[in-house]
């Protein structure tokens, strides 16, 4: 075996985190393509590895027009940590994560924050710590934002913004 191929071999064996993942924004393509084959039957431009966005604006639209067609209910949520923390653990050896959700779900969309955020914990593998957090931009803070906030926190997550 090579040196090169003994670093690879070393490298994946080692446990790892994942610090910063946005769950709207890590939805795995094949649920999007069950979901709406006619819609997500061919992985966008996006998906190429040279492509670059034009602008924030362009990436956030095609982040958000996915996160609303699939991320219609906790157990949609579930379903989707479910598929990302297990190719996070089997394929990358990720034993811990922190993991977000945006605040236009709970606002927007009326899904409740805490189910939202006790289905992504509890698709965690056993042998997988996550932490769970509430993404909530502080220049648009609402009324509502508090009491979410609380419900949240009764579910073992961490609700800061």
């Amino acid at each position: 075996m090579s040196d090169n191929a003994s670093m690879r071999d070393w490298v994946r064996s080692m446990p790892k985190t994942e610090v910063h993942l946005h769950i709207e924004g890590s939805l795995p393509w094949p649920l999007l393509e069950k979901l709406n084959p006619a819609k997500y039957g061919n992985k966008p431009e996006s998906w190429r590895p040279d492509f670059r966005f034009h602008s924030f604006a362009q990436f956030e639209h095609q982040l958000l027009s996915a996160a609303v067609d699939f991320c219609t209910s906790p157990e949609r949520y579930h379903e989707a940590a479910c598929h990302i923390f297990r190719q996070l653990r089997t394929v990358h050896n990720v034993r811990y994560v922190e993991t977000s959700f945006a605040s236009g779900m709970v606002e927007f969309m009326k899904i409740p924050g805490d189910e939202i955020a006790a289905a992504i914990a509890s698709a965690a593998p056993s042998d997988m710590e996550v932490r769970v957090f509430f993404g909530y931009p502080s220049q648009r803070l609402s009324r509502s934002i508090p009491s979410v906030f609380a419900r949240c926190s009764g579910v073992g997550t961490s609700c800061r913004y």
